[in-house]
């Protein structure tokens, strides 16, 4: 699990895929999201401003994450 925090930014914008079903929305300052371990995610900073967010791991030990094959971080 892990829950984003927006400390700065106006415009980040997070998607989530589940069981084949994609959903988005836009987080802006002091916008908290929760997020299930296993459902993967990804964010994007469309705003004008450089975000900043506090990420908290919801794991006594984490794991190294895990990306789609065709994500650049692969």
């Amino acid at each position: 699990e892990e829950v984003f925090f927006i400390l700065r930014g106006d415009r980040v914008r997070i998607m989530v895929e589940h069981k084949g079903e994609r959903y988005e929305t836009i987080l802006g300052k002091r916008d908290l999201i929760s997020v299930p371990a296993g459902v993967y995610r990804g964010l994007v900073n469309e705003g004008t401003e450089e975000a900043l967010m506090c990420v908290i791991v919801g794991s006594l030990k984490p794991e190294t994450p895990s990306y789609p094959p065709d994500h650049p971080l692969s």
